[in-house]
């Protein structure tokens, strides 16, 4: 239906025979390897740059309109099978199929409540650069998913169904003449406000409807429902994330902690204010407890209601009261002390224990003051909790020169680690901390520093979840955290959550022997008895894969979990692994609910914290079905892996691991060989988009960590994995395992078979093989070799053969006979998209071609062209980095 929509506004608005062309080339392209696909690559290279343009942003708004049909062909799969769910055979991957099965493993209802109690559930949305969509495309998108909702809704209204296609044109319309690409960088307000969007719209709605699902499903298999805690809250990085973007700046973040709370209060009025219109309840006719407007005064109220008009509402408490809440609301906004959370929260306790005293509690449901009083539970006046994070080379210069200020230390620098630990240490056993010196005396990155801190206590000081956690980036050693805890004292800063970051593969390899010096620090001991022995451990999925490879990154942070778990259950420490997780399988992305599962069962412990971001924020929280789709999967599978919380790590023999081990070193090896070769960077740079991604406008933060040339090790993983994404290679999410899987494979038949059992029975390791062959599907190297083409030399036979190594390996494993056999859906998907997917490759490769032989001038009307082919492929392939 979506495609004979767009054939019209292409003749509508297209060049005159540009549907014929546009046509032509889909159905060339779309042959493969055959004298078909060469021709449309020649003829490609005969094409103006005006018809490339045309023809790329066709394919790019088929891509879109793909897009959005396939998340309503999700939203009504979850609709069949909801109507078809029983009591006893609840919907797979719902909240209800974890509690019946809860039921079914003989749980009682104690020990059901008990795992409720402990689930702290925390996605976390950040700003990375992955979404190359513009804000105004994804409106459009969302409405266009809406308008074929409502028609999948229709019975034989033929009325409305013209109007939805009509208004489905015009939208299609507004896509086809809207630019697709920024012509600046978005700034970091601007990337608070989309966050924003989200988090008022899909997420607002969804929280509670989720915890409201899960008394039901309580209620249902147990019999009464209990009172649900708040399961699911949320945090953000947008605003406080300064690690490598000197766009954060300490009026930045102030300015994203004032927006939040601004945003939730007017939430709360809107829905005060359609309260007052429902709740007319007179004390003439009913009996009101008078507890209810006991605190009401009239001077709360004056800026609201015109004076004429109090004689009316004297005997509508339930209008007086709301409206005094409003007052409060609105002084609130700029002055934190006229109304807190806890305030809030008690007024709204009043008033649906006023309703249930009044033996109306059927009002309390159709009004919805109860799914309110949840969202004041869940987001406060904070709406998502900020995070703070810098880089730990920056924490070091901070410290180095406030020491050598206040002379107390003159080379901070050169110390060892053991050195500068038993100074901090030391430092922060005096009963005195020295102040600061005043602004002018230090750097401008400690000044900002200090002043982001100050500004995160005064925060606090009003609402202490605004801000939770101070995230260091590259956590090398205890000296990292220490240094972070003393200059939260000397900026007068506390109540944070301090959370080492461990990123790379060395990081990972030690982050429990750091985490074990850490807890047996006597200044960062004192800090955890002030945080009630609580630790937060973020993974990083990012930098360990560029840095390793995926075999041995997974591994690495598989194995880390259960060692740092054991190291903090020893020292008597609560914690809650934050996952660093992003959207593609390269860092670490894939379905969230089984990369839960697939968690070492010591390790849990009912918290967990992952990262959102880009165009998973866009895919997940667009519409609001899929929203709760997500959560409630997410719920799902933190049910299930806590109710497995207590069983000990996986029974693996000492063979099994030395056999995971061996398989990471390995694929690690293959990994590195490929990327560690003089030449690799050249050839990534000449076949590779990498430049043009480098420049492409969609996030305030910069492609790499340091300013300069950009080169493998400063390079963002985002960007690495965006590039190789473009190329249909997706090597980062499998590259390795091919030379480690035959090698293991090839010493006998028994390690076939532990392997096939492996894949049959083991979570983590069936997730792995997944994951990867998901990664290969969506490969093309009939495509990836035009690109290695444009390199002066080849690196095509390398890939090939460990891709084919790969292939091999993972079918013998599945027992499969095509990558994704498992998951046909998914297959069918990727098969469709491929014809036009090459076509946008080809018509990429032949402007990159251009570019490099044009003089300064063609080269300018080239690049929008260039950025264009890339916001088409990354649609295409549904995601970026």
């Amino acid at each position: 239906m979506l495609e004979n929509v767009l054939e019209r506004v292409l003749v509508r608005l297209g060049p005159s025979g540009h549907l014929r062309l546009y046509k032509e080339l889909r159905q060339a392209s779309g042959e493969g390897e055959t004298d078909g696909f060469r021709a449309a690559r020649e003829q490609v290279a005969r094409l103006s740059l005006e018809e490339i343009r045309e023809l790329i942003k066709a394919l790019t708004l088929r891509f879109h309109l793909r897009n959005q049909a396939e998340k309503v062909a999700i939203i009504r799969a979850n609709r069949r099978r909801q109507a078809t769910a029983t009591t006893e055979r609840p919907r797979r991957e719902s909240i209800a199929e974890a509690i019946c099965t809860l039921k079914g493993r003989g749980h009682s209802r104690e020990e059901l409540q008990r795992i409720i109690q402990r689930l702290d559930i925390q996605p976390t949305l950040t700003a990375h650069p992955t979404e190359a969509r513009r804000r105004t495309l994804l409106r459009k998108q969302r409405a266009i998913a809406e308008a074929v909702i409502a028609l999948d809704q229709l019975n034989d209204d033929e009325e409305e169904r013209r109007s939805l296609m009509k208004s489905l044109e015009e939208l299609i319309l507004l896509l086809y003449g809207t630019d697709e690409v920024r012509i600046e960088r978005l700034t970091v307000l601007e990337e608070i406000e989309g966050s924003l969007h989200f988090l008022t719209t899909s997420i607002w709605h969804a929280v509670p409807a989720i915890m409201r699902d899960v008394e039901e499903a309580i209620g249902r298999y147990f019999g009464t429902a209990p009172v649900v805690p708040p399961i699911l809250r949320y945090r953000t990085w947008i605003g406080g994330d300064r690690d490598g973007n000197p766009r954060v700046t300490p009026e930045v973040t102030q300015a994203s902690l004032l927006a939040h709370r601004r945003a939730v209060i007017r939430l709360y009025d809107d829905k005060l204010s359609e309260l007052s219109r429902v709740l007319s309840l007179s004390d003439r006719r009913l009996c009101v407890p008078e507890e209810l407007t006991s605190d009401v005064q009239p001077t709360h109220l004056a800026r609201l209601v015109p004076e004429e008009s109090m004689a009316r509402l004297q005997h509508e408490p339930f209008r007086l009261k709301l409206l005094q809440m409003r007052a409060r609301l609105a002084a609130g906004i700029d002055n934190p002390e006229a109304y807190s959370t806890r305030e809030f929260v008690a007024d709204l306790s009043l008033l649906t224990d006023t309703l249930h005293r009044m033996k109306l509690d059927d009002i309390v449901q159709w009004t919805g003051i109860g799914e309110l009083r949840t969202q004041a539970d869940v987001f406060g006046f904070h709406l998502a909790a900020l995070d703070i994070r810098q880089h730990s080379a920056v924490h070091g210069d901070v410290v180095g020169e406030l020491l050598q200020k206040a002379g107390r230390e003159q080379r901070y620098a050169e110390l060892d680690e053991a050195a500068k630990e038993e100074l901090l240490t030391r430092i922060m056993s005096e009963e005195a901390i020295e102040t600061s010196p005043g602004v002018e005396d230090v750097s401008p990155v400690s000044r900002d520093l200090l002043a982001v801190l100050r500004i995160v206590e005064q925060a606090r000081r009003h609402e202490p979840r605004a801000v939770a956690s101070y995230v260091i980036s590259m956590t090398n050693g205890v000296s990292d955290v220490l240094e972070v805890l003393w200059l939260m004292r000397v900026a007068g800063c506390s109540g944070l959550d301090i959370v080492p970051l461990f990123e790379t593969v060395d990081d990972l390899s030690r982050a429990h022997e750091v985490m074990r010096q850490m807890l047996s620090n006597a200044a960062y001991r004192k800090h955890l008895e002030s945080r009630n022995r609580f630790q937060e451990i973020m993974l990083g999925y990012s930098d360990s894969n560029k840095d390793g490879g995926y075999l041995m990154s997974g591994w690495l942070l598989h194995t880390a979990q259960s060692k740092l778990a054991q190291v903090c259950r020893s020292a008597g420490v609560d914690f809650r692994f934050f996952h660093g997780r992003g959207g593609t399988v390269g860092r670490g992305g894939g379905r969230s609910n089984r990369a839960i599962l697939a968690t070492p069962s010591d390790s849990r412990g009912g918290r967990i914290r992952m990262t959102e971001q880009g165009e998973v924020i866009s895919f997940r929280y667009g519409l609001p079905g899929i929203t709760h789709r997500h959560l409630e999967q997410l719920v799902n599978a933190m049910i299930l892996a806590e109710s497995e919380a207590t069983v000990a790590a996986e029974a693996r023999s000492a063979t099994e691991l030395a056999l995971m081990w061996r398989l990471g070193e390995r694929s690690m090896a293959a990994y590195r060989e490929l990327i560690d070769d003089p030449s690799f960077w050249t050839w990534y740079t000449k076949a590779s988009p990498i430049a043009h991604i480098s420049a492409l406008p969609i996030a305030s933060r910069p492609v790499a960590r340091s300013g300069g040339a950009v080169h493998f090790q400063n390079l963002r993983a985002i960007p690495w994995v965006f590039a190789w994404t473009q190329m249909r290679l997706n090597v980062p999410g499998w590259y390795g395992i091919g030379t480690a899987l035959t090698e293991v494979l090839q010493e006998s038949t028994e390690t076939l078979g532990m392997m096939q059992a492996w894949y049959k029975n083991w979570e983590y390791f069936r997730t792995m093989i997944d994951n990867a062959q998901q990664e290969m599907a969506r490969a093309r190297l009939v495509i990836a070799a035009c690109y290695d083409e444009m390199a002066s030399s080849s690196r095509m036979r390398q890939l090939t053969d460990e891709f084919q190594r790969a292939r091999d390996a993972i079918l013998r494993i599945t027992g499969q006979k095509e990558l994704l056999d498992n998951r046909l859906v998914i297959k069918q998907s990727i098969d469709e998209r491929n014809g036009d997917t090459d076509l946008l490759n080809l018509l990429q490769i032949e402007l990159l071609r251009r570019y490099r032989c044009g003089d300064e001038e063609e080269r300018l009307a080239l690049q929008p062209v260039i950025f264009g082919s890339i916001n088409g492929i990354a649609s295409a392939m549904q995601s970026t980095g």
